[in-house]
């Protein structure tokens, strides 16, 4: 981004660059950032309320969620694991 494909990156050559280059990079950064959140608040979440699950003191819609994030099958561990 500030060295790079586009000659000098952000100091480069303004005609070599899409218009829409930077708000796109921009925007993909956020989006990124946003994921690997909500990818933590995720595993975050499920280490706090795991026992209350394993007891049955949780409640119904974060057990559901809880069993369909574990119990999910391959792909639901992959989505967990794969960031």
């Amino acid at each position: 981004m500030l060295n790079g494909a586009t000659v000098h990156g952000l100091g480069g050559v303004p005609g070599l660059r899409h218009p829409a280059e930077m708000p796109l990079v921009w925007v993909s950064a956020v989006v990124t950032v946003l994921g690997y959140l909500l990818w933590i608040v995720t595993l975050v979440w499920m280490a706090l309320t795991g026992d209350a699950v394993e007891e049955g003191t949780a409640g119904e819609i974060t057990t559901e969620l809880h069993n369909l994030l574990t119990d999910g099958g391959l792909i639901s561990q992959v989505l967990l694991i794969l960031p």
